[in-house]
């Protein structure tokens, strides 16, 4: 099931209509779409919602996983990098001017507050909360291999799968050392978008398994679908660079993302988004339905209801990020047009969502949903033998293999599958297998003859 397949472009914003127009294919339009919904949502500060019983206040922070074989496309998810990159050159080249002022004055430049809108996914805990402290508690976090991040996560210091737990909801993060300087931190309010891709392999590191909050925190879109190589893929010189215009319209995109902070940051007062009380309404009982499906018709685990309890946050995210897209788009835009100065056009007190963009929330929740349950099925029910840390790139060759095995295989089976891909070679096959033996995940029902369970 796919957004694009369902949600008319031109029913889109023009930011994400004409972002996602750079491919024709639906999986790829779908990656791309909700990457650009994603990176979007960091450049709108002053802005929020409220949602749940009692009332909580949430801020257009998603954090999205897309899933999905190597080589499937998935890398179209890092063109949403350049919606912010403006914004990051900008904070970097402000902080070397901070530097070389704090030089001329002899003070000490690393008392200098780092200013980014990128934050590396290869981070320390202590790093990560320094840097949210310097940018006023907001940053986003985009790598295309989710390996960066768990890699630092096998470090005692690295493992921050903790904040990003807490900054879902915006609880206050903090940090106590027995030093004189820096002893203590605080952000109180933590806006942190997160975006990420990565195999299904390398899953389960991130999420450890169902039971783990992170799992459900997250909004998951994973495909299976492998791209056809396309003759199109080898550039024929002879032509116009077809890439130039993709730049000059992500370049467009950028500066129009860029002009959406600049003006939200000049606000006063905040803006607050609201559904609409028969949206609400439908929402909730969409949200009714879901579970009823998810958790009786399908009869997913238990541990499943967490997933469905948090989506329509999430769902309304991505509705907030939509709408001031929408706004600034149609309202803002044509006064600057008019000559109006970006500054002196104030922001409304409130937004609501359109019937045309709400349309599109229920589908985001229908695919979402079912995009949740195919990875939820990916992990295990609890943290296992084999997954009591993260894998070795050794155990991650050997989930590798075995997502391309069949139910039942031999061990000839898996060396000529396993060259075919080009995950593995003839003399390794074995020890993979005496992995995954090991990690319960096949077992050995004949002499050379394998089953999965």
């Amino acid at each position: 099931m796919y957004f694009t397949d369902q949600i008319s472009a031109d029913n889109l914003p023009s930011t994400l209509r004409e972002g996602i127009s750079i491919t024709d294919n639906l999986s790829q339009s779908d990656m791309l779409l909700l990457s650009l919904i994603t990176a979007a949502g960091y450049a709108m500060p002053h802005y929020f919602m409220r949602s749940g019983v009692p009332a909580h206040r949430y801020e257009p922070a998603l954090m999205s996983l897309i899933v999905a074989p190597p080589a499937s496309g998935k890398g179209i998810m890092n063109m949403s990098r350049r919606l912010i990159q403006p914004l990051h050159e900008r904070f970097r080249a402000l902080t070397q001017q901070l530097i070389a002022r704090a030089i001329m004055r002899c003070e000490d430049p690393d008392s200098v507050p780092q200013l980014m809108a990128f934050i590396p996914g290869n981070c320390s805990t202590n790093a990560l909360l320094q840097i949210l402290n310097d940018n006023n508690g907001r940053g986003l976090i985009l790598e295309t291999e989710i390996d960066v991040l768990t890699q630092i996560w096998k470090q005692s210091y690295g493992d921050y799968s903790t904040l990003l737990r807490q900054a879902f909801e915006h609880e206050t993060v903090s940090r106590a050392r027995k030093t004189k300087t820096d002893a203590f931190m605080e952000v109180a309010h933590p806006a942190l978008s997160v975006l990420l891709s990565g195999t299904p392999s390398q899953l389960q590191p991130l999420l450890q398994s169902r039971e783990n909050g992170l799992a459900s925190r997250f909004v998951a879109y994973m495909t299976t679908d492998l791209i056809r190589y396309d003759e199109r893929a080898i550039i024929d010189h002879s032509q116009p660079d077809a890439g130039a215009a993709v730049d000059a319209l992500y370049a467009h995109l950028g500066e129009r993302i860029t002009r959406l902070y600049d003006w939200l940051s000049a606000q006063k007062s905040e803006c607050e988004w609201r559904l609409r009380p028969e949206q609400a309404r439908e929402l909730g009982g969409t949200a009714c339905d879901a579970q009823l499906i998810a958790l009786d018709s399908l009869q997913m685990p238990i541990s499943f209801d967490s997933v469905v309890k948090r989506l329509p946050v999430n769902i309304q995210r991505i509705g907030m990020i939509i709408s001031m897209l929408r706004y600034f788009e149609e309202v803002v835009e044509p006064q600057v047009e008019a000559g109006k100065k970006l500054k002196e056009i104030e922001a409304p007190e409130v937004i609501e969502c359109t019937d045309i963009d709400f349309a599109s929330l229920l589908i985001f929740a229908d695919v979402l949903l079912e995009h949740a349950i195919g990875v939820h099925e990916l992990l295990p029910d609890t943290d296992g033998a084999m997954y009591a840390s993260i894998p070795s790139p050794q155990e991650a060759a050997a989930l590798a293999l075995l997502e391309v095995l069949p139910d039942k295989f031999t061990t000839q089976e898996a060396i000529t599958i396993g060259e075919q891909s080009g995950i593995c070679k003839k003399r390794t096959v074995t020890n993979y297998i005496a992995i995954l033996q090991e990690g319960k995940r096949i077992k050995k029902i004949e002499r050379g003859v394998y089953m999965k369970i």
